[in-house]
């Protein structure tokens, strides 16, 4: 089952489209005249964002002139949490359709699938037919009995007033539009089960949806799989399979493929028939990350994301199997399909992740293991970003307050550099800076500013001892006394903050710097140190209260 498209669309009901999306509106639509021959040709998936964005109590015209197919799509798209009915959901498509009278909801009942009618009617009453059993007694039970009295339904526990309304409704309509019709939705019901309903059901959207080029939930994870990047050849000659209808949310190739990249440059030099291979492709490549990620197709800062997760990983994969090579970026795209590609740059990412996630669970970067609790600011920011679901790179270490999706090479490496430079911290602080471990318990917190280990950082540490250091020359404390802190406030106040932060700072790197040799040490200390001169000072170091 797909869509009904037309070949070409009208630019003028292009834009229309285009201006009901950005408006939450329908009213674009409403204006083109014909709108009743136009609406069945449009693709169910624009129908649904518009409907969803502009919500179903004011989109009711819109659902009135659309197909059944196009509304099963729309249910197909909403109603499903992975492979379980959403009722409630169903429901307010259900009292939408309600509202467009008997006709429209028993032409949809009658050319859809069954199932999830059937389902919704079993999971909200109990229903006997009176021809064949006697409903046991209830004192003042609250039933429902057909037009033909044929059967008799009542509420299940915890079916509330709006359901119950809604499903004597649905059977009033379906008799008033077809009697056999009702009869053959009443006693399937009645002696089927949830789980075969539900079953039927998923089965069925499952298959619509896939012929639209939608996947499956299940199905559409494997595009996250790990792979070993270093499995995957510039000459290996891969292709992805496209069935020849399958159909896009998205028409064209997002814009930022076309910004200077590895894929750009390996694109333009494409021939046509190729390039065109490659446009299906990414567009199947979002439709499933769509899918897993349940992106529906009203959800535009969902695609964006997604767009932005494909276009960093397939450059990524680009680059790393041409060894960065900008001659052999066509060669990568020539050869290797987009979903190895796309999966080659995704699993670097991964990799990042995986390392982050085993510092945290060894206790190299907190006082228990699977946390990040000595991690602050910038560095915690980073460690928050990478180990995400979708791996993702903050640049506060990079003084750039924001946060994206690997791109290029480079930022793996730079990320990979400051995972090991998290791995030295607790040595660096610890075994070089001489600060007794037992800080980070309460007893050595005794007499302390800090009352409870877990308040403890890195910078807390560092800042410490950059201070003793800078008024006694001695690094190897645990805290500083409070008439150095007073000094500091006073000298902080008096001299030029940029020029006393960068005296403390490189002054107490280069002093260690000399003694450990340690690389990237420099970049540590100045990151750590930087809030006590960009923050209010409170509760910046460890201050000895005697």
């Amino acid at each position: 089952m797909t869509a009904n498209k037309p070949d070409k669309l009208d630019s003028n009901l292009l834009k229309a489209v285009k201006l009901a999306k950005l408006t939450n509106s329908i009213d674009p639509l409403l204006e083109i005249d014909g709108i009743d021959k136009i609406i069945p040709k449009l693709p169910a998936y624009d129908l649904y964002a518009i409907i969803t964005k502009t919500g179903l109590n004011d989109a009711i015209e819109l659902i009135e002139y659309a197909t059944p197919q196009q509304i099963q799509i729309f249910l197909d798209f909403d109603c499903w949490n992975k492979d379980k009915i959403r009722l409630a959901r169903y429901l307010d498509w259900l009292q939408a359709l309600l509202h467009i009278g008997f006709e429209k909801i028993g032409n949809f009942v009658d050319e859809i699938d069954p199932s999830m009618t059937g389902y919704f009617l079993i999971q909200s009453a109990h229903i006997f037919n009176l021809k064949e059993q006697t409903p046991p007694e209830f004192n003042d039970a609250i039933y429902y009995q057909t037009p033909d009295l044929f059967f008799e339904l009542r509420p299940k526990a915890g079916i509330n007033e709006d359901v119950w309304k809604a499903l004597m409704e649905l059977i009033d309509n379906l008799y008033r539009y077809n009697i056999e019709l009702a009869l053959h939705i009443l006693s399937n019901s009645m002696w089927d089960t949830s789980f075969n309903l539900q079953e039927n059901a998923y089965k069925a959207s499952k298959d619509r949806l896939e012929m639209l080029g939608f996947w499956d939930y299940y199905d559409a994870l494997s595009v996250y799989r790990m792979t070993d990047p270093a499995r995957i050849k510039l000459d290996e000659k891969t292709r992805d399979y496209i069935k020849s209808n399958e159909e896009t949310i998205l028409p064209v190739l997002p814009s930022v493929f076309k910004k200077e990249s590895s894929f750009h440059t390996a694109y333009k030099n494409l021939r046509d028939n190729k390039a065109e291979e490659i446009n299906k492709a990414v567009l199947h490549l979002i439709n499933k990350m769509a899918a897993a990620d349940r992106v529906t197709p009203d959800d535009d800062e969902g695609f964006s994301r997604i767009i932005k997760l494909a276009f960093g990983s397939i450059n990524l994969g680009i680059a790393y199997v041409s060894k960065n090579k900008e001659n052999d970026f066509n060669r990568a795209l020539n050869n290797i399909s987009i979903s190895r590609l796309f999966s080659c740059g995704y699993s670097l990412g991964l990799q990042l992740k995986t390392l982050a996630l085993t510092l945290s669970r060894s206790g190299h970067i907190s006082i228990s293991p699977r946390t990040s609790t000595l991690l602050e600011g910038d560095w915690l920011r980073f460690y928050n970003a990478i180990t995400k679901g979708h791996p993702t790179f903050h640049l506060g270490l990079l003084d750039r307050e924001e946060e994206v999706f690997f791109t290029s090479l480079e930022q793996i490496s730079f990320a990979g550099t400051l995972i090991e430079d998290m791995s030295k911290l607790k040595v660096f602080v610890f075994n070089y800076l001489k600060i007794p471990p037992e800080i980070l318990t309460e007893e050595g917190l005794k007499g302390l500013s800090r009352k409870q280990p877990g308040e403890i950082t890195f910078g807390d540490m560092l800042r410490t001892s950059a201070l003793s250091f800078h008024y006694t020359r001695n690094y190897s404390v645990k805290s500083v006394p409070a008439k150095l802190v007073n000094q500091f406030e006073q000298d902080r106040t008096t001299m030029k903050p940029v020029k006393f932060y960068e005296k403390i700072t490189d002054v107490f790197a280069e002093k260690l710097d000399d003694k450990l040799k340690f690389s990237n040490l420099h970049r540590i200390i100045k990151t750590n140190l930087e809030p006590l001169f960009t923050q209010t000072p409170l509760a910046l170091y460890v201050v000895s209260e005697k």
